[in-house]
């Protein structure tokens, strides 16, 4: 994770999950659900840096099995395992 971030992760039913981090360090929890929410008047106008999707181990991709995880950022897009 990049210096001066937070990093937030969010697991979903069904073992995804969502992982990101916004700029700006020590955010609370609630600053990264109203990120997500769109609030417009959230302090320091945060930027998302990074963002993640995770994918379960029991759902095959590409014929694989295992967690996989997919994550976009400025140095591009990386999946993993792969």
């Amino acid at each position: 994770m990049p210096p001066g971030t937070t990093a937030y992760s969010l697991i979903l039913d069904g073992g995804y999950s969502i992982c990101f981090s916004l700029t700006g360090a020590d955010r609370s929890a609630a600053d990264g659900l109203a990120f997500l929410r769109g609030d417009a008047a959230l302090a320091g106008n945060p930027k998302m840096v990074e963002f993640a999707l995770g994918f379960p181990s029991h759902i095959p991709l590409r014929g694989a099995h295992g967690a996989r995880y997919e994550r976009f950022s400025e140095q591009g897009i990386y999946v993993f395992p792969e």
